[in-house]
């Protein structure tokens, strides 16, 4: 974890990427149940995904406001194929039309360094 309490994740482009997340709405607790979910490998700071549609991928809501998905390694690998070893970069949750938020500072990691 970082100063902010924000998790760091080291990542090799090596293994697929597993999501898993409950959603409730922040004023009435109730589950959020419908809409786009997605999570994305963005440039540090923002919300602008690395590498083009590779580094986002829609989650499937699985009842009770549980969304779940799995970021291919392909497509991770290539997300992450222009950053540099120690590079950072973020995974963001965004519901569209709702908000965004940060998961994770991630950093790119060796193949040898995993």
């Amino acid at each position: 974890m970082d100063s902010y309490g924000i998790p760091t994740e080291h990542v090799s482009g090596l293994d697929d990427l597993f999501y898993d997340v409950t959603l409730t709405d922040a004023s009435t607790g109730a589950a959020l149940t419908s809409g786009t979910v997605t999570m994305k490998l963005c440039t540090v700071g923002t919300t602008t995904a690395l590498a083009g549609g590779t580094s986002t991928v829609t989650l499937a809501h699985q009842g009770a406001g549980r969304w779940t998905g799995t970021h291919d390694v392909a497509d991770v690998a290539t997300a992450i194929g222009s950053l540099s070893i120690g590079q950072a970069f973020d995974r963001v949750l965004q519901v569209t039309g709702v908000g965004q938020r940060l998961l994770a500072r991630c950093i790119k990691v060796s193949i040898l360094g995993v």
